[in-house]
């Protein structure tokens, strides 16, 4: 990789990754058989095509301060070696009085922390960056970054039969940054519109509301409170479980959503540069199977194959939550969600968190065999495939991925999040499978892999 990569997504890394300790725990037979079974063919194009044929300047931005912000750098890396003609732009070079001719390929790489500053709309609609024309940018949140920064507008509908967003496009080309990736709740429609598809692959989708205001919460609440005991709360445009919560039906709701309005609120404001959080989007919490008696989640990745032109599944990994599942009246971060960049809890176990999912003693533990897994693959680039049908006419598709829960009760697999490609964990695959992601990153700028 570039060294100047390399520093730029270390700086800020929270944790080391671990998921390169369980790729190479993945079974190739299984994962051949993944791959080949879930091909979904899909129709997409790549941002080259859409801005006509010619292009100088590619956005990528990362959160600053996730560990996972190595995965974008190594796709970063691939296109630059198949485009040698590129000029690699980090903090490193951004900090100092940087020029540029107009007759450079340049590429963008760094945080949106420090992108968004200097970020601007020209008088043609395309983002500027330092008064430079930005062709293409690349991260499934870029849009709700833009939104909470003034530069883009957005018009949220939350009414359930007409649940949808509008916003101002820009004629920069989004890849990822879909009404899909920036809404939950617009995933959870999605889900139940696949039902019917998907029912034969013993997936189920979930109930779920949506909240447009503060005023509303209350109400809508406890109308999820008459068929649950316990509620999720999810924000907009949030990734790595920031502002994801519980509310409980034994506890005082005021007192839970008081303190949840404001440290959510505190913690956007913080990370994303705004304290919006709404619409929220509310489901019932499903207990799901358990590894080490702890809550633990799967996550399955669907990328663009270019040569079959179709989406392909591949199996990730398995992540358990930080603390043993043993009530329902106690549930909160640490013994209800899995996702790694949450703050270490005081009573956590120790030892492994994360599993290789193409693994059959593994999956075993998690009530999952290795028919269950392919059929879990097929229901990934199916319900990805249509999303792009559907969702995907103002962004280009690259590679993204489906968290699943396997329900205590019912054993169905439970799709709680769609994914693009800001999420990370990409070496949890089997090694000689890692470089998929970056030649769909590819293929989507510019149309060759």
């Amino acid at each position: 990789m570039r060294e100047s990569l390399f520093r730029a997504a270390q700086k800020g890394a929270v944790d080391p990754s671990l998921e390169e300790e369980v790729g190479q725990y993945q079974s190739l037979s299984l994962t051949k058989e993944c791959l080949e079974e879930s091909f979904y063919p899909t129709k997409t194009t790549s941002a080259l095509k859409s801005q006509n044929g010619e292009f100088s300047t590619i956005l990528w931005p990362y959160p600053l301060g996730t560990g996972d912000a190595i995965d974008r750098a190594n796709c970063a890396d691939y296109f630059c070696n198949k485009n040698q003609s590129y000029r690699v732009l980090t903090t490193d070079s951004l900090d100092s009085s940087v020029s540029f001719t107009d007759d450079e390929k340049i590429l963008l790489f760094a945080p949106f922390e420090y992108i968004l500053p200097k970020l601007l709309v020209d008088n043609k609609g395309y983002l500027s960056y330092l008064g430079r024309k930005i062709n293409v940018m690349l991260n499934e949140l870029s849009r709700g970054y833009l939104w909470r920064n003034n530069i883009l507008k957005l018009e949220i509908n939350s009414d359930p039969a007409t649940l949808d967003l509008q916003y101002n496009d820009l004629l920069t080309t989004f890849i990822n940054s879909s009404k899909l990736t920036l809404f939950k709740g617009l995933q959870m429609k999605h889900f139940q519109k696949m039902q019917r598809v998907i029912d034969d692959l013993n997936i189920q989708s979930l109930n779920f509301r949506v909240v447009s205001n503060e005023k509303s919460l209350p109400r809508q609440v406890k109308a999820m409170f008459e068929s649950y005991n316990h509620v999720v709360v999810r924000p907009f445009s949030a990734s790595q479980g920031v502002g994801v919560s519980f509310f409980q039906k034994a506890k005082s709701l005021e007192i839970q959503i008081t303190k949840y309005l404001k440290e959510t609120k505190q913690r956007f404001s913080k990370k994303y540069g705004g304290r919006n959080i709404f619409p929220l989007t509310l489901s019932p919490f499903i207990e799901g199977t358990k590894i080490h008696d702890c809550i633990a989640d799967i996550r399955i990745f669907v990328f663009y194959d270019p040569n079959k032109r179709g989406l392909r599944s591949i199996p990730a990994m398995i992540r358990r939550a930080q603390v043993p599942f043993k009530h329902s009246s106690q549930i909160d971060y640490s013994n209800a969600l899995t996702n790694l960049n949450a703050p270490r809890a005081r009573n956590a176990i120790h030892g492994q968190r994360v599993y290789p999912l193409a693994n059959d003693n593994v999956l075993e533990l998690i009530g999952l065999n290795r028919q269950r897994l392919i059929e879990a693959c097929i229901g990934t680039s199916m319900i990805w495939g249509q999303a792009i049908k559907d969702e995907f006419s103002q962004a280009i598709f690259s590679y993204g991925s489906i968290d699943f829960l396997v329900s205590k009760e019912s054993r169905k697999l439970i799709p709680i999040e769609m994914n693009g490609n800001n999420v990370g964990s990409h070496p949890a695959v089997h090694p000689i499978f890692l470089s998929k992601f970056g030649e769909a990153a590819a293929y989507a700028i510019n149309g060759r892999s």
